[in-house]
């Protein structure tokens, strides 16, 4: 409409105030739970301001945003979705699936590397990216707020970028090129065998 876009859904205020109770934060992690390990990627993750969403989406909330971002890039990594594949049974990707796979130790952000040509801690290389690809969204740009960043240079897209999150990743669970080459390639349907020559 003129005012902007309508909504196609509502919910009593009401039941969102119930559902929302336990949430005092201002964003969160929402991932579909209805998915499965032969589809494209299985864990579909994205960080959203604190709005009533579907059904079959989870949602999960961390009171230090920088901490939220962390858990963003792990749920988005081939690695973590590796995983997902290794315990997915069925259809629904729960909670209780996501608490059985290992993530990296919080020190693990702290440490130094250099990342294409720019020294920092992995967790600074990590944010400048997950901020790049949300720089379009201002109702994301608080959660950016406290933590530090850098420009990214040249004109990447934004599949170069994910690569790049997925390679900052495997270096959080101490995972070696050839090993993530193999993860990698078996993402066929999300990497093309050219874009894992590439980047991988």
């Amino acid at each position: 409409g003129a005012d902007g876009p309508e909504s196609r859904f509502f919910i009593s205020q009401d039941i969102w105030k119930k559902l929302s109770k336990n949430f005092k934060e201002g964003y969160v992690i929402a991932w579909r739970s209805l998915t499965s390990a032969t589809n494209r990627r299985t864990m579909l993750a994205t960080a959203l301001p604190l709005v009533p969403t579907c059904q079959s989406l989870q949602l999960l909330q961390l009171s230090d945003n920088r901490r939220m971002l962390h858990v963003l890039a792990v749920f988005n990594s081939i690695v973590f979705d590796y995983m997902v594949r290794l315990k997915m049974a069925g259809l629904d990707l729960t909670q209780t699936i996501l608490r059985q796979i290992p993530v990296p130790q919080e020190m693990r952000y702290e440490e130094q590397m250099e990342f294409k040509g720019v020294e920092g801690t992995i967790e600074l290389h990590l944010n400048s990216r997950i901020a790049k690809l949300y720089e379009k969204d201002k109702r994301m740009d608080a959660l950016f707020e406290a933590v530090d960043l850098y420009p990214l240079a040249g004109n990447r897209e934004r599949k170069e970028i994910i690569a790049e999150l997925d390679l900052l990743v495997a270096r959080l669970y101490g995972i070696g090129k050839a090993q993530l080459h193999r993860i990698a390639a078996s993402f066929d349907k999300y990497y093309s065998e050219e874009e894992l020559e590439r980047w991988f």
